[in-house]
């Protein structure tokens, strides 16, 4: 840090002191300015005319190789990045350039016949040129900044412009009569003062200062140095140009000054496109990289370095290990319930959450330990030099409880409750990938068994084989239409009549047979698929319930689970609506039941009920009891049924307290206006007692078992008609 703080500080040392050496070189360019007429008049006289030429000869040619120097840059430039960002300023030094190339053939005294190539009046026409497109070109760079996006000009197109520049150059120079009447001091023909010659240098002046005046209005669109610099650049082609405005002779004192200034110009321009258009795109390349190399080693939310860094860890560990013939642990953490702590609360504070929890992790200092992020809610953490396996569970246990402590996060205390899997090397995994992968494995069984830490043993790699395989048997099941229905009656407790059914899905495997839903279900829950096997749950008994209601016989109302995952989805509402239009029942003969743990976010829970209750869709809440009961919610939800749970029904003439339970809940109904379903009913004393209770209605095998729907239709339907 003391280094990184030292580099900055000599950053900012030469930064000021250059602004103060090109402060002083411009006061001392305004003071000699200003004592130009002071100047004896002898003194042009006094020194040789030849020290004048060849310093003139000097300067436009340093002039002329900075010129050419920086158009062959931007060239480069314009064929490295294939955009216009080089080709603009390749355009303004090489015009630049070729003036510079003209002032160079006049000292040289280079002849046509007998008479000078570039003469001393067309000198003054270059130099005005050339201050004209300096300024130009400063002010292009103040206010365009580089466009990548745009494609650049075709070569035929730069040729063009180049050829008809340089015949303009050409023109201009065979046209004396007009350059002398515009840019001599001496009208050439009253061999009096010419006043147009004032003229056309005072309006250029005007400009350079308006110029100026504009870069000091915008400065805060650019960066300090490079709002300097470009306001510097234009301040010395003012003193330059003030320099000419005093000139007699292109052979005198003052000439020679005005190129002095007009040569720091060039190289204060050359020195901000540099910046402008090399230096800063390369930081900015260079930051780039960086920051592509973060991403690609750490994670961006809560700092940790990622798996790609894990696996090259545990690589180079795995060595040492082998070296010293010691164990090797890889533990993998997850944050139970995270996704439904994450959608309730609110992504900003999910983030929070995860980095607190990374760094209540590398607070832990039980053991020798690095950690690191596999995204979202899971963690990896490597631990060497521990003495045995024990050891090594005493500190992760220690660990876990470390993170189920509360944590604050903007004024909210928030609990968490941590699983983990770890496996060890050399026995559980060789390879970096195959000790990450059990620990994963591990980690699943725990959270499956709702333990805090699973050890991987060689038996789960078969059982995560099988649930992987089971996945992807409900996957191809969806596809091949194996799923099918079954329906359980709901009988009126008062009339005996049934008055409803349940859905339940079944699936017949092709070569397993069937496999009951407490096999296939959490698997699907676990892989999403959970949302389209409920969608078409929900389908296909709308479309069953009205195939009977057509067929003449008596409305029934079909009730269907839905999973905490369609209850998550945004459109839910739309999408039950689009499946009652699609088969045509009326709403009121569709039952949703949830459970209570579907409820976690009771604000968004309750907007989505309403918008379901606004269909006119009946809402029950099964296994009513056995979640988290609040009569705070409960008596504001748009709910119209309780569904008592079969564990309290099934035992309910064997423990007392599960009738006052029944008895609770059915009276609380009562009050609430709400009606009663009791579940897994399967004797006749668990009926009367539901009876006794004013229970509304009940399911369960004492009246019948789930039925296909032909034989739902040809033991209850038919028989009642």
């Amino acid at each position: 840090m003391w280094i990184d703080e030292l580099g900055g500080n000599e950053n900012v040392m030469n930064l000021k002191n250059g602004y103060l050496r090109s402060i002083k070189i411009a006061g001392a360019g305004i003071l000699i300015c200003l004592l130009t007429p002071w100047i004896p008049s002898s003194l042009s006289s006094r020194v040789s005319q030849e020290f004048f030429h060849l310093l003139s000869l000097l300067i436009s040619l340093i002039s002329m190789i900075i010129c050419f120097s920086a158009y062959n840059q931007g060239r480069m430039l314009a064929k490295g990045d294939r955009n216009r960002n080089g080709q603009y300023i390749s355009f303004v030094f090489f015009a630049g350039g070729m003036l510079e190339l003209l002032l160079f053939l006049h000292y040289s005294r280079i002849t046509i016949g007998y008479e000078l190539m570039v003469d001393s009046t067309d000198v003054l026409l270059v130099i005005f040129m050339a201050r004209l497109i300096c300024v130009l070109g400063m002010l292009f760079l103040g206010f365009m900044p580089p466009k990548p996006e745009q494609k650049p000009i075709p070569k035929w197109t730069c040729l063009t412009l180049g050829v008809l520049y340089l015949s303009f150059l050409m023109f201009v120079l065979q046209n004396n009569g007009t350059t002398e009447y515009f840019f001599s001091r001496v009208n050439p023909w009253s061999k009096m003062i010419n006043p147009i010659h004032y003229v056309v240098h005072s309006s250029l002046l005007l400009f350079f200062l308006l110029a100026l005046a504009g870069l000091f209005i915008s400065r805060k669109k650019r960066t300090k140095a490079v709002n300097f610099q470009l306001m510097l650049g234009v301040y010395f082609c003012i003193i330059s140009q003030c320099f000419l405005l005093q000139v007699h002779f292109v052979s005198d004192v003052s000439f020679v000054i005005s190129m002095v200034f007009q040569l720091i110009a060039y190289i204060v321009f050359q020195n901000v496109y540099f910046n402008v258009y090399i230096v800063s795109p390369l930081e900015l390349q260079k930051e780039t990289r960086e920051q592509l190399n973060y991403l690609a080693h750490y994670d961006e939310t809560t700092g940790l370095r990622n798996r790609r860094s894990l696996l090259r860890y545990v690589s180079g560990c795995i060595a040492d290990a082998q070296a010293k013939d010691e164990q090797l642990g890889v533990l993998v953490i997850n944050i139970n319930r995270f996704k439904t702590i994450n959608d309730s609360l609110g992504y900003r504070l999910g983030d929070q959450l995860l980095k607190q929890t990374g760094e209540r992790l590398l607070q832990y200092k039980g053991c020798k330990s690095e950690v690191f992020s596999l995204g979202g809610d899971r963690y990896a953490i490597v631990m060497t030099d521990f003495e045995n396996i024990e050891i090594l569970h005493k500190r992760i246990y220690e660990l876990l409880k470390h993170v189920k402590e509360p944590m604050s996060i903007k004024e909210r205390e928030l609990y968490i409750t941590p699983s983990a899997g770890l496996s060890l090397f050399p026995y559980d995994g060789v390879l970096p990938d195959e000790l990450l992968r059990n620990a994963n494995t591990a980690l699943h069984f725990a959270k499956d068994q709702g333990q805090d830490l699973n050890r991987y043993t060689s038996s789960m790699k078969s059982e995560a084989q099988e649930s992987l395989q089971l996945e992807h048997d409900i996957r191809k099941g969806l596809e091949r239409e194996e799923f099918y229905l079954e329906y359980q009656p709901q009988i009126d407790l008062s009339t005996s009549e049934v008055v409803g059914v349940e859905a339940l899905v079944r699936w017949n495997h092709p070569e397993r047979g069937r496999i009951s839903p407490i096999d296939f279900i959490p698997i699907a829950e676990e892989s999403g698929l959970i949302v389209p096997l409920g969608e078409w749950v929900l389908k296909e008994a709308c479309l069953q319930n009205q195939v009977w209601q057509k067929q003449g016989y008596k409305p029934l109302s079909v009730s269907v689970n839905l999973s905490i995952q369609q209850f998550q989805e945004v459109q839910l509402a739309e999408r039950i609506q689009r499946v009652l239009m699609d088969t045509g029942l009326d709403p009121r003969y569709l039952e949703l039941e949830i459970t209570e743990s579907t409820m976690f976010d009771i604000t968004q829970g309750m907007k989505v009920l309403e918008s379901i209750k606004l269909l006119g869709v009946q809402i029950s809440i099964d296994d009513f009891g056995t979640g988290y009961s609040s009569l705070h919610y409960l008596k504001n939800l748009p709910i119209d049924r309780l569904k008592i749970d079969q564990s309290f029904v099934r035992e309910l003439m064997e423990d007392r307290n599960n009738k006052a339970i029944v008895s609770t809940i059915t009276s609380m109904a009562k009050h609430l206006q709400l009606k009663v379903t009791a579940e897994g009913v399967e004797n006749e004393d668990q009926l009367l007692f539901l009876q006794e209770q004013h229970c509304h209605e009940a399911q369960g095998y004492f009246f019948s078992k789930p039925l296909k729907s032909t034989d739902f239709e040809l033991k209850f339907l038919k028989a009642t008609a």
